[in-house]
């Protein structure tokens, strides 16, 4: 939301699942085709919905901002967890 690429009640179409380069993304029931707000996708841990909110933050501030946020939240480094 910060990026201003959607607000929480923006709507997506989000299908059951989603190709992403060669893999088939798939959210963890299935489901018909239906339009979700953000909210919805959060709440309801859609993989395919987040690929979808993903690609339109990129298309909106561009994958460099992106990945400033995902290194931000610390993905992909080592918890401090034993």
């Amino acid at each position: 939301f910060d990026t201003g690429a959607a607000e929480p009640n923006t709507t997506l179409v989000v299908p059951d699942s989603i190709t992403l380069y060669d893999r088939e993304i798939n959210d963890s029931h299935k489901h018909a085709t239906e339009i979700m707000t953000i909210d919805q996708i959060f709440a309801q841990s859609s993989n395919v919905g987040t690929i979808k909110v993903a690609q339109m933050v990129d298309e909106h501030v561009g994958v460099r901002t992106l990945l400033d946020y995902h290194d931000a939240f610390g993905f992909g480094r080592k918890t401090n967890l034993s």
